[in-house]
C-alpha cells in the first residue's frame, strides 16, 4: 500500500490518500517502498502538491525526517521550485 500512497501523493489524488491512510495510518511516516526511503511527505513536497502536504501535516506527517539522500520535505520542495509548499514546511519547521 506504501506505493499506492505515493502515488496517490505525487499525483495529487486526495481522495486516494485520504483513503489508503484511513485503512492503513502507519503509512503516514512510513517509507518501506521507496527507492530512497521517502515518506509520503517527502513524495508530495518534491511533487508540489500543497493541499496533500498540508493533509499529511493535518494528520501527524512528520517534516524533519531525511531520505536516504539527506534530504528533508522541505529541501525536495525548495529543489523542486515549489514556493508554497516550501513555506508552508518552513513554517512548521521554525
Amino acid at each position: 500500500h506504501m506505493r499506492q500512497l505515493s502515488e496517490a501523493c505525487a499525483a495529487g489524488r486526495m481522495e486516494d490518500v485520504k483513503a489508503i491512510l484511513a485503512s492503513h495510518p502507519y503509512l503516514l511516516n512510513g517509507r518501506q517502498a521507496h527507492p530512497k526511503r521517502q515518506t509520503a511527505m517527502m513524495v508530495a513536497a518534491k511533487a508540489g502538491q500543497l493541499e496533500v502536504v498540508r493533509l499529511l501535516e493535518e494528520k501527524g506527517g512528520l517534516v524533519e525526517l531525511r531520505d536516504d539522500d539527506e534530504a528533508t520535505a522541505l529541501m525536495l520542495a525548495a529543489a523542486g521550485g515549489h514556493v508554497e509548499v516550501r513555506l508552508l514546511l518552513s513554517d512548521d519547521m521554525s
